[in-house]
């Protein structure tokens, strides 16, 4: 059996193998912010029970830290209009600490806070795990960097993620393999 080369393209974020899409992270995603209006939790809606309201302090490891963790009753919750999470969504930091993110991992409910934005894949043939790869990537790093804003704290808006280029191998099984692979590394 021959091993076929690989051949690669130069694209506005290195080289990837010819087969390969460049897109948007809005093409593969969609993104929602938290509800900012009157419904937003004050100090005196938090609980010591009830659903998660998730801030940029509690992303730790790309997981959420319930350590010290903020919570709304269910009809706080229910008043939300938005940034209602769900299992393998992508919480991003979109001030301050920009890059830092969790997957939610389980079925539990929650909000975010406004200094986050919730990154949910549409296409079935985008993988979570190579979606967070990509955002540990130099890649996605580089993007921080020349699209942030701010000058006392760096921030990033929704719309501005939305336009991150983002190298698309052209199968799911690809995106599975890339993703076990740089998990054993």
């Amino acid at each position: 059996m021959e091993l076929m080369e690989t051949k690669y393209k130069q694209t506005e974020v290195g080289l990837i193998p010819e087969d390969w899409k460049l897109g948007e992270l809005n093409q593969v995603c969609s993104f929602e912010n938290g509800d900012r209006g009157i419904n937003y939790p004050s100090k005196s809606d938090f609980k010591s029970w009830g659903k998660l309201f998730v801030n940029a302090g509690h992303l730790k490891n790309k997981s959420i830290s319930l350590k010290n963790m903020d919570y709304i009753s269910d009809e706080k919750f229910n008043q939300l209009n938005g940034g209602k999470f769900k299992k393998d969504d992508i919480l991003f930091c979109l001030r301050g600490s920009l890059g830092k993110f969790a997957i939610v991992s389980n079925e539990e409910q929650g909000a975010i806070a406004s200094s986050l934005i919730i990154i949910r894949p549409i296409l079935k043939e985008l993988f979570v795990n190579y979606l967070k790869f990509y955002l540990e990537s130099r890649v996605c790093e580089n993007m921080i960097e020349v699209s942030a804003g701010g000058a006392a704290q760096p921030n990033l808006g929704g719309s501005e993620l939305g336009l991150f280029k983002i190298p698309l191998p052209p199968t799911l099984t690809e995106q599975k393999a890339i993703a076990t692979a740089l998990s054993d590394v």
